[in-house]
């Protein structure tokens, strides 16, 4: 259970930015004056991309023995992870909600569609850094439901809460550069090289200098965010 609290959470940190893509595609249809219609497709909305992105967790999962995947997945991760730290302290309250009022109201099921194939463009991070947190599939949908209620329910609170505790979005920028480089090291392809590299070297424990490793580069990050943080609040 703690397991998938842990994926909740940080999915939930990672997700804002395209929960508020979502939000303002409702907003620009007006479904924002409309609160029961509102409601309706929230909760629509959270069983149906739960199911879609553990559909997308699963395939990646079963092509995870293919050479190179790992090393993919791992450098995504990783330029997700820096991302959050090298934005930490920017202004995203009001970005996706530029868009002008005056689209009619559509109905339920096209605005469904919408958010779907949207969710489909922009929820590959999560979809990633799921497949790699974890092989247990239930454990991917509960932790997948659990962030997307939390997401859609609270997005403002979320959102005043990102934008003003930045530490938040600095310790989940250094959790995902630890998982990627977990991920880039079981890459089958990599593998090979590292373990000749180390027994060249006569390193014998390969998983030992993983996780120094991927400890090192993530308190690495950790500073380099903590240290945009206090130039940016100065």
């Amino acid at each position: 259970m703690e397991k998938i609290f842990q994926l909740a959470l940080l999915n939930v940190i990672n997700d804002i930015d395209n929960i508020l893509i979502i939000a303002a595609l409702l907003r620009k249809n007006l479904y924002e004056q409309h609160p029961r219609a509102l409601f309706i497709v929230k909760v629509l909305a959270v069983c149906m991309l739960t199911l879609s992105r553990t559909f997308y967790v699963s395939i990646i999962q079963t092509l995870s023995e293919l050479p190179g995947l790992h090393l993919l997945t791992g450098l995504i991760i990783l330029w997700i992870g820096f991302r959050l730290v090298m934005n930490v302290g920017q202004d995203e309250d009001n970005r996706w909600f530029s868009f002008g009022a005056t689209a009619p109201l559509i109905p339920i099921h096209k605005m469904l569609f919408i958010i779907l194939l949207t969710d489909f463009v922009i929820s590959f991070d999560t979809v990633f850094i799921m497949a790699e947190m974890t092989n247990n599939i239930f454990q991917a949908l509960l932790g997948l439901f659990i962030s997307l209620v939390i997401a859609f329910s609270l997005l403002p609170l979320l959102t005043r809460m990102i934008n003003t505790f930045y530490w938040i979005q600095i310790i989940a920028g250094a959790l995902l550069v630890h998982i990627s480089i977990l991920a880039i090291a079981k890459d089958a392809l990599l593998q090979k090289v590292l373990n000749h590299f180390f027994q060249v070297t006569n390193i014998i424990n390969v998983d030992k200098m993983t996780l120094i490793l991927a400890f090192d580069c993530m308190i690495i990050v950790l500073l380099i965010g903590l240290n945009r943080l206090r130039k940016r609040t100065k």
